[in-house]
């Protein structure tokens, strides 16, 4: 059952990189910029996420090292 739950995970986020990309680029036709400002913003969504998805990984383990160590 966990192996499902994995996949809808990886769905999700695809979903948002998907969106921030959907977004910049509708911004950008908006605003008229060129093909290199619309690629460095969709490099900077990437790395947001890819942020976003470290921090989350440092929660997930500080709340399982804490689970662990119920007395501390």
């Amino acid at each position: 059952m966990l192996f499902p739950q994995k996949i809808q995970l990886e769905i999700i986020q695809w979903d948002e990189v998907i969106k921030m990309v959907e977004f910049n680029l509708s911004k950008a036709l908006v605003q008229g910029r060129k093909v290199n400002d619309l690629a460095a913003d969709i490099r900077s969504s990437k790395n947001s996420v890819i942020e976003a998805k470290k921090a989350k990984a440092k929660v997930v383990a500080a709340e399982k090292a804490k689970a662990a160590n119920p007395g501390e």
